[in-house]
């Protein structure tokens, strides 16, 4: 495990018992399997709906752990947020101050891994990987929307998951396999965003929002 994963994982502090084991196991068949939950998926071209005319906005964005601010991935994570929000199409400009029009673009993702995560990885540790586990990180993600200074705020939520194996063969009924865990989080937030534009987009259509 180099030190990379190691600085992704302790950033949304979803390293436990069982990935460290796994770290030290030589024998692939033990090592740790990572899927993005497929329930969300992609937004198509024909469900995608965009505002009428672009415009800048004021992104805040805060990542949380079990409803807690986690400085640290919030900073990793805010730069990919913007970068996303701009290639979406749905913004003419994307800032973290404020911005002509007093447009604001208030964002909260909660990861809140699975009960017992721990306890599973050490019956890893405990069979040597024959015990085969799977854990979930869940993250709950707010999106909250206003125009112009003083507007009406929309509001959406979006619900996605990790799911990390450890002990057992890749199978793809649990989720998209993927490379590693950065790549997971690329995928949920793109995902995320995606589908809370879309909300907001659709929300604005239909109350007559610019």
């Amino acid at each position: 495990m180099n030190n990379f994963k190691r600085y992704i994982r302790s950033l949304f502090r979803i390293s436990i018992p069982c990935l460290i084991i796994i770290g030290m196991m030589a024998n692939p068949v033990h090592a740790a399997k990572v899927y993005v939950d497929r329930t969300l998926g992609d937004v198509t071209a024909e469900q995608k709906i965009v505002f009428a005319e672009p415009k800048p906005v004021q992104v805040i964005f805060e990542f949380r752990t079990k409803g807690s601010a986690n400085a640290k991935a919030t900073n990793y994570l805010k730069d990919i947020v913007q970068r996303k929000l701009l290639e979406s199409g749905y913004f003419s400009q994307v800032s973290t101050v404020p911005v002509e029009g007093g447009a604001t673009l208030i964002m909260t993702m909660d990861n809140i891994p699975e009960e017992d995560a721990a306890g599973k990885g050490i019956k890893v540790g405990l069979t040597l990987g024959l015990a085969g586990v799977k854990v979930s990180d869940f993250y709950i993600s707010s999106l909250e929307y206003s125009a112009a200074a003083g507007a009406a705020p929309l509001k959406v939520e979006v619900m996605h998951a990790i799911h990390t194996t450890i002990g057992k063969k890749p199978n793809e009924t649990i989720g998209i396999l993927v490379k590693n865990q950065d790549e997971a989080i690329d995928i949920v937030v793109h995902q995320v965003l995606a589908h809370g534009m879309n909300g907001i987009a659709k929300l604005a259509s239909s109350s007559g929002q610019p």
